[in-house]
């Protein structure tokens, strides 16, 4: 759908429709969708209660990928019924400012960028080498990053507007002759901003030296940015 610059909605919502679906909105090219929004149950609809109706701003110029899939099986077979309304007209958003970039980001393991508590980093890896002399010699451009940790519940995430990099974020603590993953994660179901992004949690032992890996899934030439934040929650029980 090309935005018309007016609040949209669409619906299975109809007699026709037997078939329980589930309504996406994305934006960005088929490589690096961005979900908007989602909808899986309309409680408005009587006409069939698996039905669904999502409804979003649709901005002039602005393209999106609706996309009718089945709730939950695979096998899944039906009829539906699709329409698009178009409502009031909305303003278009003044466009958002690009941050700076992140000075010092290292791709070395032995030489990270330290971090602390809610600190937001903007980077892309575009520049980073595959050369770092570490235990791991997966070939995979990579830049690193260093939490100490504060004794809580900590999470690092590239769920953010800025990010167009499919990541995939490892920590690990040890030497970087002999690095030892604590955990990792490749996609967060969660990020409605990117669905590429990435969201890893960990408990941030008291003074344990966290080393954090950022880099492409897969593709060993991607380019791209992401925006990294670490975040500190609860505190750890005293062991």
């Amino acid at each position: 759908l090309s935005g018309p610059g007016k609040r949209v909605w669409a619906s299975t919502c109809h007699k026709f429709t037997n078939f329980n679906t589930f309504v996406e909105v994305h934006t960005g090219t088929c490589s690096a969708l961005r979900r908007l929004t989602y909808n899986d149950n309309d409680a408005a609809c009587t006409l069939y209660n698996l039905a669904s109706n999502v409804s979003w701003d649709a901005y002039i110029g602005m393209q999106y990928r609706i996309r009718l899939r089945s709730t939950l099986n695979t096998t899944t077979t039906g009829n539906y019924a699709l329409k698009v309304n178009c409502g009031v007209s909305v303003p278009s958003p003044s466009p958002s400012p690009t941050p700076a970039l992140t000075a010092g980001i290292s791709d070395t393991c032995a030489v990270p960028k330290a971090l602390v508590c809610e600190q937001l980093i903007y980077t892309t890896i575009n520049n980073a080498t595959a050369t770092d002399p570490d235990s791991l010699n997966d070939g995979m451009r990579d830049q690193w990053y260093l939490m100490t940790g504060p004794g809580r519940r900590l999470s690092a995430s590239t769920c953010h507007s800025f990010t167009d990099l499919n990541t995939l974020v490892e920590i690990h603590t040890g030497e970087c002759s002999n690095l030892r993953r604590v955990t990792f994660n490749d996609n967060d179901p969660t990020c409605t901003l990117f669905n590429l992004a990435s969201n890893v949690s960990w408990d941030g032992i008291f003074g344990t030296k966290y080393r954090i890996r950022v880099r492409p899934l897969l593709n060993t030439t991607a380019v791209g940015r992401y925006a990294l934040k670490v975040s500190c929650g609860a505190s750890l029980p005293s062991p």
